[in-house]
C-alpha cells in the first residue's frame, strides 16, 4: 500500500482518494487526509507526462497515424459502429505491443548522473524495483486484508479489461468468420498485409446494417460515476438478498407449502407411473 498518493482533481480520482484514505486509516486511525493523499495540477505530473511522450514516440504514434489515415479515407467518423470495429480488429494487438514496449523499456539502463548521484540509483528499472540493493527502504505498508477484501467486493462486477459486451464480441467474431477472415489474434500487422483493413471495413459495414435492421446490440456501460455505480450494485445485491430472505421466511412459516412446491410435480409423476403399472396388472 502506498504511503502517499498524488493525482490531479479529475472526477475519476475521488474514489481512489477515498480508498487510499480508508486503507491508511485502518493502520493509523489518527492519520489525516492530507497525510495520505495530495491533489495537484496536471502540468506538475512531469514524470508521467514524460512517460506518455516516450510511449507515444516509441510505440503508439504509428497507430494514431494509421487511424488518421482511415479517417482521411472516410472509413472512420467516431461513431459507435466505427469504434466497435476498431476495437475488435486492433485493440488486442495494440495492448500486446504496448505491454511489450513497457517490458523492453524497464530493461534499459539508467545512466549515472553526477548532479543526482546522491539519490538517483543506477541500473535497470525492473531489477532495481524487484531486487533493491542494501540500504533501500520500502515505505509501503501492508493493507488491512479485511478492508481490502471489502473494497474489492464493491467492484467485483466491473471488468476493467472489457471494452465491449459479450453479444458484440460474438457478433463480430461470427461476422468475420462467415466472411472467411481468420481471427484477429492470427493477423500480421504490417503495411504489406491488407487483411486487417479489409476485415475492419467488412465488419464496419456489417455493424451498420445491424444498427439499421436490428435488433440493437447491447452497448458497454461507460465507466463513470464510480461511487454511484458501486452504490447501485450494492442496492441490487441487497434487493436480491431481501427477496431470498422473504422466500426463506415464507417457506419456514408454511412447511407444507415448502414440501408441495418442491415435490408436487415429482409426486404426480410417481402416481401416474403407479397407476400405469396397476392398469397393466389388471389387463394381465
Amino acid at each position: 500500500m502506498l504511503y502517499l498518493l498524488r493525482l490531479d482533481k479529475g472526477v475519476e480520482t475521488f474514489l481512489m482518494a477515498e480508498c487510499q484514505y480508508r486503507l491508511r486509516q485502518a493502520n493509523n486511525p489518527d492519520v489525516s487526509f492530507r497525510e495520505t493523499y495530495a491533489f495537484g495540477t496536471s502540468p506538475r505530473n512531469i514524470k508521467i507526462e514524460s512517460w506518455w511522450n516516450t510511449l507515444a514516440s516509441g510505440q503508439t504514434e504509428q497507430w494514431v497515424k494509421y487511424f488518421e489515415g482511415l479517417k482521411g479515407e472516410g472509413l472512420f467518423d467516431g461513431s459507435w459502429v466505427d469504434k466497435t470495429a476498431i476495437r475488435y480488429c486492433f485493440l488486442e494487438e495494440i495492448r500486446r505491443q504496448v505491454n511489450e514496449f513497457v517490458v523492453t523499456h524497464h530493461l534499459h539502463k539508467i545512466r549515472k548522473q553526477r548532479s543526482r548521484e546522491s539519490y538517483l540509483p543506477v541500473g535497470k528499472p525492473d531489477q532495481l524495483f524487484n531486487y533493491p540493493g542494501e540500504g533501500v527502504e520500502n515505505f509501503g505498508q501492508p493493507a488491512d486484508p479485511d478492508l481490502l477484501a471489502e473494497l474489492k467486493k464493491e467492484v467485483e462486477d466491473f471488468d476493467h479489461e472489457a471494452y465491449q459486451t459479450p453479444e458484440v464480441e460474438k457478433f463480430c467474431s461470427e461476422t468475420l468468420s462467415q466472411a472467411g477472415f481468420p481471427l484477429p489474434s492470427t493477423w500480421k500487422f504490417n503495411a504489406n498485409n491488407p487483411i486487417p483493413k479489409q476485415a475492419y471495413i467488412h465488419l464496419r459495414n456489417a455493424l451498420w446494417e445491424r444498427e439499421k435492421s436490428g435488433p440493437e446490440l447491447p452497448k458497454m456501460e461507460k465507466p463513470k460515476g464510480a461511487r454511484n455505480w458501486i452504490d447501485e450494485r450494492q442496492r441490487e445485491r441487497e434487493e436480491i438478498q431481501r427477496q431470498i430472505m422473504e422466500e426463506v421466511a415464507r417457506l419456514e412459516a408454511n412447511p407444507d407449502l415448502n414440501h408441495h412446491d418442491r415435490f408436487d410435480e415429482g409426486e404426480a409423476n410417481e402416481t401416474e407411473r403407479e397407476n400405469s403399472i396397476a392398469s397393466d396388472r389388471d389387463a394381465d
